[in-house]
């Protein structure tokens, strides 16, 4: 059987993306430091990679038809640096994949990169550039925020919101997202394994809905029948809250996703995206009521 490798497997959007692969007919290898693994099926099997060993990384990769790195950090810790995890990793992940002869390098990287001047979207952008230095022909898939039931948007507002229902419109709530459903991003994924044409291209992910921060906290709010008190919060001010919360083992906020949110998250005009891999955008509308209903205030 042809072999697919997938470098972080084991998250909200991997774990999409592997059951969604489990149709096709290929030995699925996950490659990932986490061992908690939730989608079992005979055609999976799971190998822990601390992403140190280049000797391991070649045994890994080796006999591989098709290989997919959806490696990623939100916030720096230690020794795992946007750097090391995004651009330098990538890489060697390419060059391997290079030299072992894989005939599909894919890698998803974010939307907006090109245009950040966040730490986060500057090591993106870096991998991108280095995949395809190492690998001409890699494809790039790059996903605004994505939203599902265990998404870490939709989902951690909507918690912090039962709490405390007063939410930060950072400077002003102006920046543009277009969210994109996890099982769209999943059957882009799935369709440019198989897919003849889908190579040495980039692809911008995004859903048909264009809105603006606060006009998603506003949707937060209708979902889960709640008012909330929007507060404009002015990038200086948000950047000092910041720099405190950042410290924390698991931050909510940090001074570079407030960097981030300076650069709107939409598709570029002109780019190649979802309906070109053969996928129909999925709107908020129908799918956040199924998970956000928990979060309805009981009558």
């Amino acid at each position: 059987m042809k072999k697919i490798t997938i470098f972080g497997g084991t998250g909200f959007l991997g774990c999409s993306i592997v059951k969604a692969l489990v149709s096709l007919d290929y030995d699925i290898h996950v490659v990932t430091r986490n061992s908690n693994h939730k989608v079992q099926h005979e055609s999976v099997s799971f190998h822990v990679y601390d992403y140190e060993s280049d000797d391991k990384l070649s045994s890994l990769i080796r006999g591989s038809d098709v290989v997919i790195n959806l490696v990623g950090i939100l916030f720096e810790r230690g020794s795992d640096t946007f750097f090391k995890i995004h651009t330098n990793l990538t890489q060697k992940i390419a060059r391997v994949c290079r030299e072992e002869g894989v005939k599909k390098f894919i890698h998803v990287s974010a939307l907006g990169v090109d245009k950040s001047e966040s730490k986060y979207g500057k090591s993106k952008l870096a991998a991108e550039k280095a995949a395809i230095g190492e690998y001409p022909a890699t494809v790039i898939l790059r996903p605004s925020i994505i939203f599902g039931p265990d998404d870490n948007f939709f989902n951690m507002f909507a918690k912090i919101a039962k709490l405390i229902p007063i939410l930060p419109l950072i400077g002003g709530g102006k920046t543009k997202f277009q969210p994109v459903y996890v099982e769209d991003v999943a059957e882009a994924v799935k369709n440019t394994v198989v897919s003849e044409s889908a190579k040495e291209q980039i692809f911008e992910l995004g859903g048909p809905d264009i809105e603006t921060f606060k006009q998603l906290f506003q949707r937060l709010g209708k979902e889960m029948g709640r008012r909330f008190i929007l507060v404009p919060l002015p990038f200086p001010i948000a950047t000092c809250q910041a720099s405190i919360m950042g410290l924390l083992p698991h931050p909510l906020l940090t001074v570079d996703q407030v960097r981030s949110l300076k650069t709107d998250n939409v598709v570029s005009e002109g780019m190649a995206g979802l309906t070109d891999l053969r996928v129909s955008p999925t709107s908020m509308d129908k799918v956040l009521p199924s998970y956000l209903a928990c979060y309805k205030r009981k009558q």
